[in-house]
């Protein structure tokens, strides 16, 4: 029984002398240290007209992609089923609906990356179309 009592009073101090230091008056440390937040750059002042001509296009757009080689827009508008290639040649103040030639798919197009030969890949839902963008000829690869 003694030394039961004897535990007890040595866990008893020991708790006292972590409490003490825990909550002496000493100097916790310097403050931290903070920066300015960062600023925005200004932009230069534009200096003249940029090239090009912005059409309205009444529907929606879920991508554009631009093929250098046949100067062609494609888009993947209303419909995923089908997408529109315009000719950036056929643009003198045309709507790109009017201008440009719908192709017909057959499921729908996910994603539309540039081929180097004047195509376009079709990511499909279980296939990848190569889509010549001058005839509209359909492979499937």
């Amino acid at each position: 029984m003694a030394r039961l009592g004897i535990r007890t009073t040595a866990a008893a101090m020991g708790a006292a002398v972590l409490l003490v230091t825990g909550c002496s008056s000493g100097d916790g440390g310097d403050d931290l240290i903070t920066i300015d937040p960062a600023t925005a750059a200004v932009s230069p002042a534009t200096t003249s007209t940029p090239d090009g001509v912005v059409h309205p296009y009444s529907g929606l757009i879920d991508s554009i992609t631009f093929d250098p080689i046949t100067r062609s827009a494609v888009l993947v508008a209303n419909d995923p089923r089908s997408v529109l290639v315009v000719p950036s040649d056929s643009l003198a103040g045309a709507d790109p609906a009017s201008a440009g030639r719908p192709i017909a798919l057959d499921s729908d197009v996910r994603d539309v990356s540039i081929g180097s030969d004047g195509s376009a890949l079709l990511a499909m839902d279980r296939q990848v179309v190569k889509l010549n963008l001058t005839s509209g000829e359909q492979t499937s690869i």
